[in-house]
């Protein structure tokens, strides 16, 4: 089963199929489709924004802020909070950040296309 850290000898030697992988990516995206449901209860979301908020949220740790501004119906916060998501910091063995954050343009390029729902012209 996939985590966050270092994999046992054990967790490498497990066999795992194309089945197992789509299995818990659909359990995880029905977990994120769950929590935008309950964190934006207040403010009707098209389609769009609703996919753009799940995919946003299948990946960043702490959306808490642009869930708020979602729910509240504010779409300029929403579009401008997402897009301070853009960055990747280097981590020492404890887990400390440490140098100056780095923008990646992949990144940058998904979080225009997860926040263009939200943009106002």
């Amino acid at each position: 089963m996939a985590h966050f850290g270092v994999c046992t000898e054990e967790e490498l030697k497990t066999h795992v199929t194309a089945q197992d992988v789509n299995t818990a990516l659909a359990r995880h995206v029905h977990k994120v489709e769950q929590y935008v449901r309950r964190k934006v209860r207040h403010h009707r979301l098209t389609q769009a924004q609703f996919d753009g908020l799940v995919s946003f949220t299948y990946n960043v740790s702490n959306p808490s802020s642009v869930m708020e501004a979602a729910d509240r119906g504010d779409m300029k916060a929403v579009y401008d909070k997402m897009l301070q998501y853009i960055y990747v910091f280097k981590h020492d063995a404890k887990g400390h950040k440490i140098g100056k954050p780095k923008i990646l343009l992949p990144l940058y390029k998904r979080r225009l296309e997860e926040a263009a729902p939200f943009r106002q012209e």
